[in-house]
């Protein structure tokens, strides 16, 4: 099993894409447990044919998804734009064709395959074939993105009549509904569970919330406000879920996350009804200091008590609230009525005694009606527990009977953490009814079934080691062809294949971590025994290891990550373990050790571009050898420009930026002789990044517009667009505002067009600041917001930093700081010091006009260091000017 087994699935779906009624039948995307909330209806169970043309639906919209802004209705929408897709492969929009010449047929229907590569794409079949593959994959992240089964909420439901708890229930709910927060307590197996959902489902409008911590899982911060954040986005408050977004999915201020949650939920007409259940696993027994991550969390749903109405389910209290409901055992009646809608009728006797024997426990009556299912009279199996009222015995009597077949399903059931999808039980379908509806397992709502937790715990420990490491086997094949990529790695680990839990996380890594799964896989791979694993897979995990720590701020140890692993061979993984161990060592008060690693980057990545130029040597002296002197002497010169070229990168990322520029300036002489256009761009483009960094702008823009002039002459639409978009920033800083303007208008509508969406965002914010310094405050506005709907985590912050200078302007002062207090984290986050800088000034002067004279001293002390830092001496000045007036 690899990280491809998504994609198969998908591949194998696409080739029934228009056929509804197959992919009900047949497709693991079209279930309820995939598709959750994209198949909302009027139908609990809606039939195959339903479920596939919401599979359809989902899926169409994902390949939109791709297109951009205003899919295109109709196929002159699509041939307009042929051209520049073309120039652009491997873009958005790029994918979007090959899906829809070779799947979906929307706008295109060819004749036959071949017709698309030969015809429509003129490529190679092999060519087509690879970049198809890369398109399903995107289109699977895209599809992921709008089902997230990484987010699968809850649905709390009660398949049963309660039994006995009445009274509780509307006592909780005539709490809650005063906007009270209520605890429900008790012993294990008590109903505290049932109960609480009872109570979510008489909810008004059954606005419920419901969250069960499964340790390991999901008992970290992050995974909580990202299902959250994915609920209230669902309800349309969207304030957290865009701040987690452009953070990349990680969020380390707790106290700006409980703001965000403020405004979603003040935001909405009422407040939803907030649930935890399982709490007690965040507090350890009396004496023992709580996990960071278990007190964050008790400290984040403190902090909820006032914000919305708070539901905490568990067997002891852990926080205060106004209402603490503690459950006791069913009376005998009760617990007769429990028996009979379990089917089994009893003597009156025969229930006291039985109620006698486990105080009314509903789990253990659950567990005798089963065993009474299988012949044993009510009055032995009371008379067994007279002695040992406890589950276990029950449980060695009963589990030694159970059905081979059902014995199948609640063994494999047993390994997963938390719900599990129904339909990977089809096969066994009979015998999974009979045990939903004896209540042994539970359906969620949402296509997942559960195990009870302590029956579960029993199960596992009742299996062979073998046995137990085959179960997880399968359960990593039903996750990861599911999309769930994190379980899946945490299956393969407990099925002894470490190697492949790498194998499948490693590619996905940035998606999950955008997703809010990286606490819940560092719980997994910091596990992983590394002497276990080949020398690559050895190398990704001290990767894996190292980007998770540096999300818990854990330099040391992600330090300890790397050091583990031999990174002497040149490669994008060594590149990226010494970037990291730079930032460690920086983080660590180590900033000389940190340059020198920054300097092994450097040489590293300079060894693996010198393999182009050794590459064109050997060529050229192929050619020489079969006398093909003219071919060598090309093959020649173009070794002779990439090593000219390359050291002027290498020169550049050292700061030798004098003698960078005449290893530029050979390069272009030897391309010039070449007659080499894309190397002449390319060098173009260099020197503009080199210019602007010494601040030489005038010569910037000569060799930008030199090289937006010679990509129009190869034809490369996406670099003549995106050396438009650095134009337009190198206008800016020269405050050339209209002209900054006018380049950034030029770029934008091709990078809608195709999709890019930083390119999009990046080009948005170069247009937000340029209308903002003509005056143009509603243009400014615009391009802003523009930036922010793109979530892209590093162009974030220029779109706050322009809306609040907006806001400034029109006298809004407090929304005016809440941007600018947002710009200048991000900024700070993404280690963005020049925006970090110009927002702290901007909030400097915002705070002077509303009057804070200490914010806004401490924010303009906070702006001159970091101009000082930056070398930008003329800012400094007129920070220090603003300090002094």
């Amino acid at each position: 099993m690899t990280a491809q087994a998504f994609d198969k699935e998908l591949k194998q779906t696409l080739k029934h894409v228009r056929d509804a009624a197959w992919l009900g039948e047949h497709s693991t995307l079209a279930t309820p447990y995939f598709l959750g909330g994209a198949l909302a209806g009027p139908s609990s169970r809606p039939d195959p044919a339903t479920r596939g043309q919401a599979l359809q639906r989902a899926l169409a919209a994902a390949a939109d998804d791709l297109w951009g802004d205003g899919p295109p209705a109709a196929r002159r929408q699509v041939e307009a734009e042929m051209a520049a897709i073309l120039q652009a492969p491997g873009s958005a929009r790029y994918h979007f064709l090959l899906l829809d010449l070779r799947y979906f047929q929307r706008h295109f229907k060819p004749r036959r395959l071949s017709q698309i590569w030969e015809e429509f794409l003129g490529l190679s079949r092999a060519q087509f074939y690879r970049d198809l593959d890369e398109a399903v994959t995107r289109l699977g992240e895209a599809l992921l993105a709008r089902v997230r089964p990484t987010f699968r909420l809850e649905r709390p439901r009660a398949d049963r009549e309660l039994v006995g708890r009445d009274a509780l229930v509307r006592e909780a709910l005539t709490a809650l509904a005063a906007g009270q927060s209520v605890a429900l307590s008790g012993a294990g197996g008590i109903g505290k569970t049932s109960t609480g959902m009872a109570i979510a489902a008489a909810w008004p409008g059954e606005a419920a919330f419901w969250y069960t911590v499964r340790p390991t899982l999901n008992d970290q911060p992050a995974s909580l406000l990202f299902c959250l954040a994915h609920y209230l986005r669902g309800l349309g408050a969207t304030a957290l879920w865009s701040q987690l977004m452009a953070q990349a999915g990680i969020e380390e201020d707790l106290r700006l996350a409980l703001g965000l949650l403020a405004e979603d939920l003040a935001s909405l007409p009422a407040p939803p009804l907030l649930c935890f259940d399982e709490l007690d696993r965040l507090r350890p027994p009396e004496g023992d200091r709580p996990l960071r991550d278990h007190a964050q969390i008790l400290e984040l749903l403190d902090g909820l008590r006032d914000l919305a109405p708070l539901l905490l389910v568990g067997q002891r209290a852990v926080l205060d609230t106004d209402r603490h409901v503690a459950l006791t055992g069913l009376e005998p009646r009760e617990l007769a009525a429990l028996l009979r809608q379990n089917d089994v009728t009893a003597a009156d006797a025969a229930v006291r005694r039985l109620h006698e024997a486990i105080a009314g426990n509903p789990r253990l009556a659950l567990l005798a009606a089963a065993l009474a299912h299988q012949g044993d009279a009510l009055d032995a199996i009371a008379g067994r527990l007279a002695t040992v009222p406890a589950l276990l015995p029950l449980f060695d009597r009963w589990w030694g009977r159970v059905g081979p077949r059902e014995q199948r399903v609640l063994a494999a059931l047993a390994v997963f953490r938390g719900p599990a999808p129904a339909d990977a039980w089809s096969a066994q379908r009979e015998a999974l009814a009979g045990l939903l509806e004896r209540g042994l397992v539970q359906a969620d709502g949402a296509g997942g079934v559960t195990l009870w937790p302590a029956l579960r715990e029993l199960i596992y420990r009742e299996l062979p080691a073998e046995r137990r490491e085959a179960l997880h086997r399968e359960a990593a094949a039903t996750r990861a062809a599911r999309g769930e990529f994190t379980p899946a790695a945490y299956h393969f680990w407990r099925a002894g294949r470490p190697d492949q839990a790498v194998q499948l996380w490693f590619p996905r890594r940035r998606s999950e971590i955008g997703r809010g799964q990286g606490a819940a896989a560092l719980a997994v791979f910091a596990e992983i025994s590394a002497g276990r694993l080949r020398p690559r897979e050895r190398r990704a995990l001290g990767v894996i290891r190292a980007e998770l720590r540096r999300l818990e701020g854990e330099a040391r140890a992600g330090l300890q990550a790397l050091e583990a692993v031999d990174w002497t061979l040149p490669s994008e993984l060594a590149l990226s373990a010494r970037t990291l161990r730079g930032e460690f060592l920086e983080a660590l008060g180590q900033p000389d050790a940190g340059m020198a690693t920054y300097d092994e980057a450097v040489s590293a990545a300079t060894r693996l571009l010198n393999q182009t130029v050794w590459l064109r040597a050997r060529r050229a002296r192929l050619r020489v050898r079969q006398r093909q002197m003219d071919e060598a002497w090309q093959e020649a010169l173009l070794a002779q420009y990439e090593a000219e070229n390359l050291q002027g990168v290498v020169l550049a990322e050292q700061g030798r930026y004098a003698e960078a520029l005449l290893a530029y300036r050979r390069a272009l002489a030897v391309a010039e002789s070449l007659g080499h256009d894309a190397g002449l761009a390319q060098t173009h483009r260099d020197l503009t990044t080199l210019l602007s960094r010494q601040a030489k702008l005038a010569e910037a823009v000569e060799h930008a517009e030199q090289a937006i002039a010679y990509y129009d002459r190869v034809g490369d639409r996406l670099n003549r667009e995106t050396v438009r978009s650095l134009l337009a920033s190198t206008y800016i800083q020269t405050r050339r505002f209209a002209e900054a303007v006018a380049a950034a208008e030029q770029a934008l509508p091709f990078f809608q067009r195709i999709g890019h969406t930083h390119g999009i965002a990046a080009t948005a914010a170069n247009l937000a600041e340029g209308c903002y310094e003509l005056g143009d405050l509603e243009r400014a506005r615009q391009f802003a917001g523009l930036v922010l709907t793109q979530e892209e985590p590093f162009t974030q912050p220029y779109g706050l930093f322009t809306l609040g200078l907006v806001d400034r302007a029109e006298g809004a002062l407090e929304k005016a700081l809440a941007s600018l207090r947002l710009a200048s984290q991000i900024a700070a986050q993404n280690e963005d010091v020049y925006m970090w800088a110009y927002a702290e000034r901007a909030l400097g002067e915002t705070s002077r006009e509303a009057g804070d004279g200490d914010a806004a001293m401490s924010a303009l002390e906070t702006s001159l260091a970091l101009f000082v830092e930056l070398g930008m001496e003329a800012e400094a000045e007129a920070t220090r000017r603003l300090l002094a007036s």
